[in-house]
């Protein structure tokens, strides 16, 4: 039986984070590769969650997934299932050290790893009704995904994504020029930037 906990799967990622400290303060590592690192694991974390959300979830585990779109509220399908979440970060992990050495890799699989509990956090709040202003073009294009197109939207943290490998929703409250001009796959940046935009068509309820 799949996992469906998000507290499992939050813990299973706390070795990435407790790894990675030794490993940052190392002298022999300049501080602005450091930065880089972390900050580029964040962001790989959205191309991360857009393969994952569409090829996995959809592709190979889509009557498992289904349960989500069904009942998203339901603490069960919430979150995704530990073994995935466990396979994620040991497949990050073997692809960031060869490429980056052991301690700019730990590093980047930090910023990833916090940039998941983020994302479990905000699936979590942009589920419920109401909810912060800036992340009303996030819920938009989550609940266009839900209740309008299953097939497109696949970037819950970022648009980009889904503009570059052509799975971009047709009605979607987030303009693609904003995209064009921000071209930075930094989760949540273009939702925010949506999100002071005035509204040009009534947003779709999560």
């Amino acid at each position: 039986m799949l996992l469906h906990n998000g507290m499992t799967s939050v813990l299973c990622l706390l070795p990435g984070l407790v790894l990675a400290l030794p490993a940052a303060s190392r002298p022999a590592v300049p501080a602005w590769q450091i930065v880089a690192a972390f900050a580029g694991g964040m962001a790989s974390w959205t191309l991360v969650e857009y393969l994952v959300h569409r090829f996995v979830f959809h592709r190979l585990l889509p009557h498992a997934h289904a349960k989500h779109h069904q009942k998203p509220l339901d603490p069960k399908y919430l979150h995704g299932p530990t073994h995935i979440v466990v396979a994620t970060w040991l497949t990050a992990l073997s692809l960031y050290l060869p490429l980056l050495g052991w301690t700019l890799g730990l590093v980047a699989v930090a910023g990833l790893n916090l940039a998941f509990l983020g994302f479990e956090l905000l699936h979590a709040v942009v589920h419920k009704q109401g909810g912060h202003p800036l992340l009303r073009a996030a819920k938009s294009w989550h609940a266009h995904h839900h209740h309008v197109s299953g097939q497109t939207g696949h970037g819950f943290v970022s648009p980009v994504w889904d503009l570059w490998l052509g799975t971009w929703p047709e009605r979607a409250s987030t303009p693609k020029w904003l995209v064009w001009a921000v071209p930075v796959p930094l989760p949540l940046l273009h939702f925010v930037l949506a999100s002071w935009l005035p509204r040009r068509r009534p947003a779709i309820l999560v």
